[in-house]
């Protein structure tokens, strides 16, 4: 027996990387945020001590199933809020954004204060690189070598580089917010003396995280170009055996038991806006068809929504708050996903081998969607309407193998980046540097010429209807104030 434990422990040593090192995490809790970063703590905390800053209560809550599983420390700094709700996209620019900014300072503070106290305790920085690029700045201020984990810059350069996926309203927008958040990089860094960025007055709030070593999601199949970046792996759809596939509560397998044909699974993400006329129209048309049943997944305020659109529940629609999505997905009788296209869903499906009807709603899920239906994995539609979503899954039905054959190949590609000795070594090349690994000076475009373009196009027609519109509310004032002045005349 003592000589099979040697034995073990050899060959652990010979597979793994030959020492442990002192991992940081600092985890972001939003949506698919958390379950792509939360996936890394697997591979990367069975091999390495890891200590994980909560930025949130919501963490503390999220994390502690995975103490179940794994060994790491805590250092708990809850001062971000459980969420960042937003509904539409001005609700987006007026209330998400400038939100989003005052997470920059607290996680700059944050981090900046752990690494001033123990900055020789760790080995290296794992970050998220849309909700906390902040922490950059102060990694690079303590020359911490730092990983990001690209949650959403491959389709958001997919998006850029390729083809002008943005909705107008976020090229005129958003482009202020995006140059708000550089400036607030860019002052930092600059009260710090760190070197200067050259900025390219970009379009992507990613520009800054992605000069940084990054462990991307997903594979070539599907983020054939995830960043011009020379630094980075993939890490396939990372899913533990034993955590994500989580038992079903009993009313909704007995429902599952209970349907005669196929189900249709709903969920939308966090922040899908949905208004009630919509909403029941689509429980109403589920209502009336008999292809198939529907399990919808909502948010809290989402499923408010649903309860005053209509009072009694149909017996082919099972609505619920959270849903155990991975292993639902799992389920035979489920056949096709209607989904928002976050990373985390898309993921999801890919591996449960779903085909889905892509409903996107803000950010990297337009680009994410326009993949899936390159790749013959779903349909990409635009709008929340029961008769195009109807549409859609009958097509996937007519031609189901063929989209099952096709997730079937990108999932076996999944497999071959999910290797968590190859993402160890990639780690422990980084922090052997023991320092900051940073581009200053990209050798690359990241935003198209023809986006910039299209901006300035914008910017000055916005500005000439602006012009004409005062000119014209000038005349009309100087016409109606004309007769007035003729009177004076004549008294």
């Amino acid at each position: 027996m003592k000589n099979c434990v040697i034995l073990m422990t050899v060959f652990c040593l010979l597979i793994s990387p030959c020492n442990f090192l002192q991992v940081l995490f600092f985890m972001s809790c939003y949506g698919g945020h958390f379950g792509t970063m939360s996936s890394l703590l697997f591979p990367i905390c069975t091999q390495n001590n890891c200590t994980v800053i909560e930025s949130a209560q919501l963490c503390e809550k999220k994390l502690e199933v995975f103490h179940n599983f794994l060994k790491f420390d805590v250092i708990k700094r809850h001062g971000l809020p459980n969420d960042y709700p937003f509904s539409g996209n001005y609700d987006l620019l007026f209330s998400f954004c400038p939100r989003l900014l005052e997470g920059y300072e607290f996680s700059y503070n944050v981090l900046k204060e752990i690494l001033e106290k123990d900055r020789e305790k760790f080995d290296i920085l794992v970050v998220d690189q849309v909700i906390f690029p902040s922490t950059l700045v102060a990694a690079e201020l303590f020359d911490v070598p730092v990983v990001v984990e690209s949650v959403a810059v491959p389709g958001a350069v997919e998006c850029i580089q390729d083809k002008i996926e943005m909705s107008i309203y976020e090229i005129v927008a958003l482009k202020p917010f995006f140059t708000k958040c550089w400036n607030w990089i860019d002052q930092k860094r600059s009260e710090n003396d760190l070197p200067k960025l050259d900025f390219q007055g970009n379009f992507v709030i990613n520009e800054y995280a992605s000069r940084f070593p990054m462990l991307v999601p997903t594979s070539p199949l599907v983020y054939p170009k995830p960043h011009p970046s020379a630094e980075y792996i993939y890490f396939g759809g990372l899913r533990d055996k034993n955590f994500s596939n989580v038992p079903l509560e009993s009313d909704l397998e007995n429902w599952i038991r209970q349907s005669a044909g196929d189900i249709v699974y709903v969920s939308l993400g966090t922040h899908a806006v949905l208004n009630e006329q919509s909403v029941k129209s689509f429980l109403q048309k589920i209502e009336n068809q008999n292809s198939f049943r529907v399990i919808w997944a909502m948010s809290q305020t989402l499923k408010l929504v649903a309860e005053n659109a209509s009072k009694k529940m149909s017996d082919k629609v099972f609505i619920s708050g959270y849903l155990p999505q991975y292993s639902l997905l799992a389920e035979e009788k489920v056949k096709v996903f209607v989904s928002h296209c976050g990373l985390g869903s898309l993921v999801d499906f890919i591996k449960r081998r779903k085909p889905a009807v892509c409903v996107p709603q803000f950010g990297d899920q337009f680009p994410n969607a326009v993949i899936v239906e390159n790749l013959k994995i779903g349909l990409d539609i635009r709008n929340f309407n029961f008769d195009q979503i109807e549409n859609a899954i009958q097509k996937i039905q007519k031609n189901y193998q063929n989209f099952v054959t096709n997730l079937t190949e990108i999932e076996k590609e999944f497999a071959q980046f999910e290797d968590y000795n190859a993402i160890n070594e990639f780690v422990h090349k980084i922090a052997s540097r023991g320092k900051t690994t940073v581009q200053y000076k990209l050798k690359y475009q990241i935003n198209a010429k023809r986006v910039h373009v299209t901006w300035k196009v914008i910017t000055i027609l916005s500005c000439s209807s602006l012009l004409c519109f005062m000119l014209f509310v000038v005349n009309f004032i100087s016409r109606l104030m004309a007769p007035n002045d003729e009177k004076k005349k004549k008294h």
